[in-house]
């Protein structure tokens, strides 16, 4: 749960987040399915929503989906065959170095966490 600060409700109360992951877009979307998704993505931020996209730029887009009006509402990063690198004019020249995942038993550790529902209190 977060707080929003733009809520009038964030001093009483807190909202859920929620995230929406799509891997392997646009593979068995529909036309559609793309166009919720598009407004998923423009317009749930305000909503608490967030999504996450991976796009096979390998299959074409469903009709009258625009991939280039998400690019400009979202953080874009792009695979150039040695490392991810940020599609941003100010950070073009920076590239993206992932952590690697822990291992043994902090990894059970951290996976029985996130599988465990978190308790709501009023």
């Amino acid at each position: 749960m977060l707080s929003r600060p733009d809520s009038p409700r964030a001093t009483t109360s807190t909202e859920p987040c929620r995230v929406l992951v799509m891997l392997d877009f646009p593979v068995n979307v529909t036309g559609v399915t793309s166009r919720l998704l598009s407004t998923t993505m423009q317009k749930g931020s305000a909503f608490g929503v967030h999504a996450i996209m991976l796009v096979d730029t390998d299959h074409p887009t469903p009709y009258g989906f625009n991939l280039h009006e998400l690019e400009q509402v979202s953080t874009t990063v792009a695979w150039d065959g040695r490392r991810f690198i940020w599609q941003d004019p100010d950070f073009k020249s920076c590239w993206i170095e992932l952590d690697k995942p822990p291992r043994g038993q902090l990894a059970k550790r951290i996976l029985r966490g996130v599988q465990q529902p978190t308790s709501r209190t009023a």
